[in-house]
């Protein structure tokens, strides 16, 4: 069982949240929930019109989606976060998280469920983006996962689409501090300008707090 949650926010282009629902339209999930952030104040009055707009038309093209209007300009973790907590009961175990400019095709999901439950250690799996990156951040930890496995390890986590259970995301989010910065900000502060200080074991402990794995095969790619 798995619940899919879209979080939107503003973007002035008004059909990327169209494009990421049609890239998930064909996956079977147990809830899907469009959760919106408050337009923030900065915006123009017309800009501020069409995100007002774009809900209305949400509600009546997409009516399998159970639609959240947060009314303060929350930010990205702190409007998954509010949401989290005040529907955990009723939510699925897993939760597939995706921001509302993400394309994400050829997801099999009941095959990468099945395959991250193989794997004891993992609290989140992510999609990287399919760009180069900077290899000392994104780096994989050796282990004895071997090469024939889909997940890896990696020091580092992307933020724009995962799944985790919702045990496990609460408990990683309980650990960061109260702040509206999610998981990469945290974890690469925390070993910013010692990590070369660190042996292995350390940064495999380290690791252990947060549990991050990466999809070797899946990609997502940003709506521009």
């Amino acid at each position: 069982m798995c619940d899919l949650l879209i979080i939107v926010s503003w973007n002035k282009k008004e059909d990327i949240l169209e494009k990421t629902i049609q890239s998930l339209d064909k996956i079977k999930f147990n809830n899907k929930y469009l959760i919106f952030d408050c337009a923030p104040d900065s915006l123009f009055k017309v800009d501020y019109d069409k995100f007002t707009k774009l809900k209305k038309e949400v509600k009546l093209h997409y009516p399998d989606y159970e639609i959240i209007e947060n009314l303060e300009y929350l930010e990205y973790r702190r409007t998954l976060e509010r949401f989290l907590r005040a529907n955990y009961t009723p939510l699925a175990k897993n939760l597939f998280v995706i921001k509302s400019n993400i394309i994400l095709d050829n997801l099999d999901l009941e095959k990468v469920l099945e395959c991250k439950s193989s794997f004891s250690e993992c609290r989140i799996l992510y999609f990287r983006e399919n760009i180069l990156r900077l290899n000392q951040w994104f780096s994989a930890i050796d282990d004895d996962s071997g090469e024939d496995k889909e997940l890896i390890k990696t020091h580092g986590f992307c933020e724009n689409c995962f799944i985790s259970t919702k045990e496990d995301l609460i408990h990683i989010l309980n650990n960061l501090p109260s702040d509206k910065n999610f998981i990469d900000y945290h974890y690469k502060k925390n070993i910013h300008k010692k990590w070369e200080n660190f042996t292995h074991d350390e940064q495999l402990e380290y690791w252990k707090n947060w549990g991050i794995y990466e999809h070797k095969n899946i990609r997502h790619k940003i709506i521009k």
